[in-house]
């Protein structure tokens, strides 16, 4: 009788679902060095016979090493997958996590529906942004600025977290914060800039750095740069 080589691998379309599959085979192995069906269906919550079709689906494919009754194992090319899903995973979660700042259970939620669709290239350039703003010293105001902006979020449905120069000229509204980034904080308090303070936008001067605005009635000058990091409440007034 001649014998059969390795059955070639099918061209498949790999689902959410089925790298989920290979994400959940990689991490049992990791941790218990064996994936076997039962804790692949405990530990993506469906049920044996769903496992059974996607392993299916992932051995045509060439992905897995599937036979009945014993422990799942990863090919060259599964393993290669998983990998390439988990970085993407990793990289999204620290930036959830990290730079914006949500709960780690929103982060890991968030990197979970969104791995399947950003491809590596672009989560590659979200770990360089992250890092960057995270890490580097000229990048220490930016990092104030969004800390502060995050502070606002959710304020009752309400525009909170604007700052002033972003107020329309002529329209008012109250002050929320002096930001960190302002070098001279005492400054713009002695002319009124204080918390709970009206102001409107009278006149903005980008060529010269300026910001004319008027405090409670006042009219007060000061540099675009110190204006960029007032936090203001258009709704306020």
């Amino acid at each position: 009788m001649l014998k059969t080589g390795p059955k070639k691998a099918e061209a498949i379309q790999l689902s959410a679902s089925l790298e989920d599959y290979l994400e959940t085979i990689a991490a049992l192995i990791e941790e218990h060095g064996h994936a076997h069906t039962s804790d692949i269906a405990e530990r993506m919550k469906v049920k044996m016979p769903s496992v059974t079709y996607a392993l299916g689906t992932l051995s045509r494919g060439g992905y897995v090493d599937y036979r009945p009754n014993q422990p799942v194992m990863l090919t060259g090319a599964g393993i290669a997958m998983a990998e390439r899903v988990r970085r993407k995973h990793r990289v999204l979660e620290d930036f959830f996590h990290e730079l914006l700042g949500l709960p780690a259970g929103i982060s890991g939620e968030a990197a979970c529906r969104i791995e399947h669709v950003v491809d590596g290239n672009t989560a590659s350039r979200m770990q360089i942004i992250s890092g960057a703003i995270r890490h580097r010293n000229d990048c220490r105001a930016l990092r104030n600025y969004l800390e502060e902006a995050f502070e606002f979020l959710g304020y009752a449905e309400r525009e909170v977290g604007t700052v002033l120069p972003a107020l329309p000229v002529g329209k008012h509204a109250t002050v929320l914060k002096l930001g960190a980034n302002i070098a001279e904080p005492q400054r713009l308090e002695a002319q009124g800039l204080t918390v709970g303070a009206t102001v409107t936008v009278e006149r903005l001067l980008p060529e010269v750095n300026r910001c004319v605005c008027r405090v409670d009635g006042r009219e007060c000058d000061l540099s675009l740069d110190d204006a960029e990091n007032i936090w203001i409440d258009p709704a306020g007034s």
